[in-house]
């Protein structure tokens, strides 16, 4: 876990144990976000999807299905209305091992069956993340400039965004969130250890 009240400081992040999902293949977490109930829901590099206790780190694995073979992406929840209590998980993904030029987006529901519904192509691959005020937000390493824009929940267009060209580079592992009135960009390029 991460505390944004204490960065900068010792102890921001805390280890909560290793991840042991039964993901075949070798493959390794890809994205994830976390819901009012603390599962976190986590998509891994084969596509397959496990909601994850983040006090216990149990596994429980989650059939999925995506007309569009969406099966990787970014995710986030997002508040239903401004103050609800009600949240939608909305995903921008892709095949497994594709390009990531483009991403289908959509929402993936959080309740059997499992199923993702698209609504729209975007450009790029984006991290995704919600506001207390119900708002989508998005942040897209891989185009030029990155962008952190902010997403029309039907149909995925930019309402409005901001360039982020001091974070140009090739891209290879990023995440995303929105806490404490303030948006927190995590991200490696390549050629970086960290």
């Amino acid at each position: 876990s991460f505390n944004p009240r204490l960065a900068g400081m010792p102890g921001a992040f805390t280890d909560k144990g290793r991840l042991a999902c039964p993901a075949a293949g070798g493959a390794t977490p890809f994205s994830m976000s976390v819901d009012r109930q603390a599962k976190a829901w986590v998509v891994y590099s084969n596509g397959e999807l496990f909601r994850v206790d983040v006090n216990t780190l149990a596994c429980t694995r989650i059939a999925v299905t995506s007309p569009t073979n969406a099966k990787v992406y970014g995710m986030g929840f997002v508040t239903d209305t401004a103050g609800g209590t009600t949240d939608t998980l909305y995903v921008a993904g892709n095949a497994v091992n594709a390009n990531f030029t483009t991403s289908q987006f959509g929402t993936l529901s959080t309740t059997a069956p499992y199923a993702v519904t698209v609504r729209a192509q975007l450009t790029g691959a984006p991290e995704l993340t919600g506001t207390g005020d119900a708002h989508l937000w998005a942040f897209f390493p891989n185009v030029s400039p990155p962008l952190v824009s902010e997403l029309s929940k039907t149909n995925g267009m930019a309402l409005r965004s901001f360039p982020a060209a001091s974070l140009m580079g090739t891209p290879t592992a990023w995440a995303f969130a929105f806490w404490g009135g303030d948006f927190w960009i995590f991200l490696q390029r390549q050629n970086e250890t960290s």
